[in-house]
């Protein structure tokens, strides 16, 4: 896949993953247990294009292989923990802030484990980007003892995932996607379900409405949210796809308005812009660069 076609699937998935805070806001299940739910139904979901690419390259889902997938299930665990912690302790402005931060912090986990050099137009990209953040930290920032809380623990979360991002490039190039993200996925779902189980977490009672959640959790932002980040990450710049992920608090905020009917403060409008003059500018620096091309 090349060209605009890349950006457009990227946008997908920034899009799916804003979705997360939403439905995490509104589930009841507890933390360990949502976690699990979510990476389960995911690898449950996507584990028919596993065996199908499994039979093309036979021996390819070794144990060897498996054990591969293990420190970035270790790492996805804890993530999708400390989000969903964070996510309910603070408001879903906030909780958007610390994970547009990325854009901050990915090129130097990106440095440090890949030595992935940041050329000037994405660094001048993200500093027009952040700029917007900065502004919504100027108009919205709450502070309360408990939201300062969540905050940090969204904020250590957000560093975590970047880390993770970065493992799965590194460890996800020359793979398939799917030997890769299913066990992943499978790992890390029974990792939290483990947690659950050691700190007698309540077990949810699935109604309806929690089953339904629970459902979309898997389903959108983890399916097709997280699968198609991993895509990007083996495909395209660190400092592109976390740039991209500025778009969150766009796709938030219309969220909101449709599903609640909650106009956007007046910040939203020039916050906005300015997100997607950075997103611009880093895109278009990335064009003049070969991308990497991976099978997927």
């Amino acid at each position: 896949m090349h060209g605009h076609r890349k950006y457009m699937v990227l946008l997908l998935g920034v899009f799916a993953c804003s979705l997360s805070v939403i439905f995490l806001k509104t589930s009841q299940t507890h933390a360990y247990w949502l976690s699990a739910a979510r990476l389960l139904i995911a690898a449950a979901f996507l584990s028919p294009l596993m065996v199908i690419e499994a039979r093309k390259l036979p021996g390819a889902l070794s144990t060897q292989s498996l054990l591969l997938s293990v420190p970035g299930a270790v790492m996805l665990a804890v993530h999708f923990i400390t989000w969903t912690i964070g996510a309910r302790m603070t408001t879903a402005a906030n909780g958007t802030l610390m994970v547009n931060l990325t854009t901050v912090v990915m090129p130097i986990v990106m440095w440090l484990m890949n030595r992935e050099r940041v050329n000037r137009g994405e660094i001048v990209g993200g500093i027009l980007a952040m700029s917007g953040v900065a502004a919504l930290v100027g108009s919205q920032y709450e502070l309360s003892p408990q939201g300062v809380r969540g905050d940090l623990i969204c904020f250590g979360s957000m560093c975590l995932f970047c880390v993770y991002l970065a493992f799965s490039r590194r460890l996800g190039m020359g793979r398939s996607l799917w030997l890769y993200i299913v066990p992943l996925y499978a790992i890390s779902g029974l990792i939290c379900a483990l947690i659950a189980l050691v700190t007698r977490a309540p077990f949810p009672t699935l109604t309806p409405r929690e089953t339904t959640l629970l459902l979309c959790l898997g389903l959108v932002p983890t399916v097709i949210g997280h699968t198609v980040m991993n895509w990007c990450m083996k495909t395209m710049r660190g400092p592109v796809v976390s740039t991209a992920n500025l778009f969150q608090f766009a796709f938030s905020g219309v969220t909101a308005y449709i599903l609640f009917r909650e106009l956007p403060a007046a910040s939203f409008y020039p916050v906005c812009g300015l997100i997607i003059a950075g997103s611009v500018i880093v895109i278009l620096s990335h064009r003049s660069s070969v991308d990497v091309d991976v099978e997927s």
